[in-house]
């Protein structure tokens, strides 16, 4: 696995990336999660949030805090990013499920750090924004990368432009 800095000028070295290789059967599972879902009820744990002040496009699968995964299909993937981030603690998880349109607004964490991995990346389906101070980086993801930058970094995710669902998930690692 490959870990490189981000070079963002005033943000350098707050946000670091890596491979990390994306199982093909995860998208399908996910999009069987997404469409399992009743409005605000799910199944195996998953919970379908519409964060206030979110597009109402885009849709949160959250594992309600889980420290672990309960999905065979996401075993590896989910043991190599507990591999990528050392010594820090998954406090909690979620798929993020990007419908055409879909975007969120600029927020923080309250955790040390913050991830991402990309799980799957349609063309024109937008990406992430990170803002320190005055200084502004938008970086456009491809399928397999993972993003670890501190909780504290003010980011938000752009429109989905495309017309498939941009996948990914996201954690709060302590």
């Amino acid at each position: 696995m490959t870990i490189q800095t981000i070079n963002i000028g005033n943000v350098v070295n707050d946000v670091t990336q890596s491979r990390i290789p994306v199982d093909p059967c995860i998208v399908p599972e996910v999009i069987k999660l997404y469409r399992n879902l009743d409005n605000d009820c799910g199944i195996a744990g998953v919970a379908l949030l519409r964060s206030a002040g979110a597009s109402k496009t885009l849709l949160r699968l959250r594992t309600l805090r889980m420290r672990t995964n309960p999905y065979p299909w996401f075993a590896d993937t989910f043991t190599q990013i507990q591999s990528a981030v050392g010594d820090l603690t998954i406090y909690e998880w979620w798929f993020l499920c990007g419908e055409p349109l879909a975007e969120y607004p600029w927020h923080v964490h309250n955790f040390p750090k913050t991830g991402v991995l990309y799980i799957q990346t349609p063309e024109n389906s937008g990406g992430i924004e990170f803002r320190k101070q005055e200084e502004y980086y938008t970086h456009i993801p491809q399928a397999g990368e993972f993003l670890l930058f501190p909780g504290s970094l003010s980011h938000r995710i752009l429109k989905n432009m495309s017309t498939d669902f941009r996948i990914s998930v996201a954690f709060n690692f302590k």
